[in-house]
């Protein structure tokens, strides 16, 4: 099933035409995740995945991603350029609860003639823990009903795995990496949406400890979405 997200995972701002460095020690912006299972035919190379933060280099990378999981039907050059003007547009500024993470695979190959570390982008989500934003504005307008029981933040959204890396922990891992860095922003919650036939995600998102706070409610292509909370101060479920 193609991941989806909305609001935060599955929706997105109203930038969004898919709709939807900090303070962090240096050994958490980059992660290894594991090895490629495609790896085991081949003895000389080995490919690692991990988490860090992007960087404006990997944007036309990421729009990629993007387009490919969101809308993989439309393949145009225009809407690439503006997919990567939105990414540098809601760039984060350093020193601010804002994040754009890709997961990455790395390529090591161990022969004669040198190695490859040639690096492709596979994963990417943005979270935003500033108050008073476009992404808070999203959440207001897809749940009216519930205005008053709205979290303020932080949110994720745009999470997105390239289809030729799904089934691979990838989506997990970038979502532990999102829970270990908003715990440094000492808040309590963190909280996303997903679509409700979304059934992959919503079980990975209960195992990992997520619960409903807001059930089915129509979002903003007609869907129906779950507004998903994790309590930050119990342990990951990995």
């Amino acid at each position: 099933m193609q991941w989806k997200t909305s609001v935060f995972v599955t929706f997105y701002s109203a930038l969004n035409p898919y709709a939807f460095v900090n303070n962090v020690p240096m050994t958490s912006q980059i992660k290894p995740i594991m090895k490629a299972s495609h790896d085991v035919d081949l003895p000389h190379t080995t490919r690692t995945y991990y988490v860090r933060d992007a960087k404006q280099s990997d944007l036309s990378q990421v729009a990629d991603v993007l387009m490919l999981s969101f809308t993989p039907q439309v393949n145009d050059p225009i809407r690439k350029m503006f997919e990567i003007c939105r990414l540098q547009t809601t760039f984060p500024t350093p020193g601010y609860q804002h994040l754009f993470l890709v997961a990455c695979e790395s390529g090591h190959i161990s022969q004669d003639n040198g190695t490859d570390d040639e690096e492709r982008i596979i994963g990417f989500i943005k979270v935003d823990g500033r108050e008073a934003t476009d992404m808070h504005k999203t959440l207001v307008d897809t749940f009216p009903q519930f205005m008053d029981q709205l979290p303020k933040t932080p949110y994720a959204t745009d999470l997105a795995v390239h289809p030729n890396y799904r089934r691979r922990g990838v989506a997990k891992e970038i979502m532990c990496e999102v829970e270990l860095r908003v715990r440094n922003w000492a808040v309590e919650s963190l909280f996303l949406g997903v679509e409700a036939d979304n059934l992959h995600a919503l079980d990975m998102y209960k195992h990992m400890g997520y619960e409903i706070f807001i059930k089915s409610m129509r979002g903003e292509r007609d869907g129906c979405v779950h507004l998903l909370r994790r309590n930050l101060k119990t342990e990951n479920s990995i």
